[in-house]
């Protein structure tokens, strides 16, 4: 479809071009096309801006507007690019953030040990362990309405220190969720799923399928995963049979990583363990899963950078071509090379960096169409695109610029003053 569409835009504009110029008289096809007439401006008509312009201020305001097709077409495709060079570099960076964000914000512990339940005081006297806490984790189905998605519950059975290992807070507000004995916490992206708000009710069938009704009293910040977190009082309001602790989040002693190879030699080696993960290596296979993104913003880079050359130099090559007597009269008065390409130059600019600035708000748009579309179902990307992006878009935007201005230098350089004696005829 993308490959349909690009044909037939081109076949449209190829069309479009050939009929209006088969409407044109043959004599008038075989002089050379005369520069567009200057008209009064916008800015013209604003007296105390228009006063404090300079002289070449104010021919670059009037030469911008006076060839108004190629104002649009420079400023769409340096748009497009900014767009580009966003959703990019805004997309790898929202992607990335998100291990921090999970194993380091959200999940605070080092260690999580899953054990068979009733025997979590086997393992919590090891001297590895600074402080543990206590869950029972449970493997659920999460209902509401038609929606359904299998979700893990975490029951709490001591709330005093659980900000030490879970930090449930909102995402946009930032304020913590306290967990209470009136209802469950759930995650966004499950909420989002099941299409559920704080207050409502929701159910979920537990590990030996009994269907219970929940009330949702808060919707938590998580990136992997589905996680409904419920207070230990809570369960046993609502259901009949209350799972033991089955689970350890454990802070280590040493959190830098070296010890973990002997950690996991000893909790091998307990018949009452039956799984155990570091947060650490959460952590290296989401990022490994992510490593392809540098491809991905590469590839957007370099189409960005082809787009923002083959608009600007096709644009200012036309605009040379129509203004190649006005560009050899302001060399007979006086004008050295590099003021003539100071001339063309500042239009550019001017044009880049207002395509620029819409390209921001493309980009934005974008960049969230993207985030939207490209998540999976169990994952949530982060919604923040960071001012970094939106400057180096903008720096790597005008550095392609700059790079077909010194193209175009030479070009200028070829313009012979003699040229602006031959008269349209």
């Amino acid at each position: 479809s993308a490959i349909t569409a690009m044909i037939a835009l081109t076949v449209l504009a190829a069309v479009f071009t050939t009929i209006k110029e088969l409407k044109e008289q043959p004599s008038e096809l075989m002089r050379p096309k005369a520069p567009a007439n200057g008209k009064r401006i916008l800015l013209e008509r604003i007296p105390f801006i228009w006063k404090r312009m300079n002289f070449f201020q104010k021919v670059v305001a009037r030469n911008i507007f006076r060839y108004k097709k190629k104002f649009f077409m420079t400023i769409i495709g340096i748009a497009g690019c900014t767009a580009l060079l966003v959703a990019g570099l805004g997309l790898k960076q929202s992607i990335i953030s998100i291990v921090g964000r999970q194993y380091g914000d959200i999940f605070r512990y080092d260690l999580e040990v899953t054990v068979k339940e009733g025997t979590a005081d086997n393992i919590e006297g090891d001297t590895y362990i600074k402080n543990f806490l206590e869950v029972s984790k449970e493997n659920i189905k999460a209902i509401y309405g038609e929606e359904q998605r299998e979700t893990t519950l975490l029951t709490i059975p001591d709330l005093s220190h659980m900000s030490e290992f879970i930090n449930l807070k909102e995402r946009e507000s930032q304020e913590s969720l306290a967990l209470e004995d009136n209802g469950v916490i759930i995650s966004e992206k499950l909420a989002k799923l099941l299409k559920v708000g704080k207050g409502d009710t929701i159910q979920f069938e537990s590990s030996d399928l009994v269907i219970y009704d929940v009330k949702v009293i808060g919707i938590t910040e998580n990136y992997v995963g589905h996680y409904i977190y419920m207070t230990q009082d809570y369960a046993k309001q609502i259901r009949t049979n209350i799972p033991s602790a089955n689970q350890l989040l454990i802070h280590l002693v040493d959190s830098s990583g070296r010890n973990e190879e002997a950690i996991s030699n000893k909790l091998t080696q307990n018949e009452n363990v039956v799984s155990f993960a570091f947060t650490t290596k959460h952590a290296d296979s989401f990022n490994s899963m992510t490593s392809s993104l540098d491809t991905v913003v590469i590839i957007l880079i370099v189409s960005a950078a082809l787009l923002a050359f083959v608009v600007l130099y096709n644009l200012t090559t036309i605009n040379i071509s129509e203004r190649y007597r006005e560009i050899a009269t302001i060399k007979v008065l006086g004008f050295n090379d590099y003021k003539v390409s100071q001339y063309i130059y500042r239009e550019n600019i001017m044009l880049t960096l207002m395509g620029s600035l819409l390209g921001l708000i493309l980009g934005k748009a974008l960049f969230v169409f993207i985030i939207v579309t490209a998540e999976m179902e169990d994952l949530m990307f982060g919604r923040e695109l960071y001012a970094s992006s939106n400057i180096t878009a903008i720096v790597l935007t005008f550095i392609f610029a700059m790079l077909v201005n010194v193209m175009m230098h030479f070009k200028l350089q070829k313009i012979e003053m003699v040229d602006s004696l031959k008269s349209v005829e």
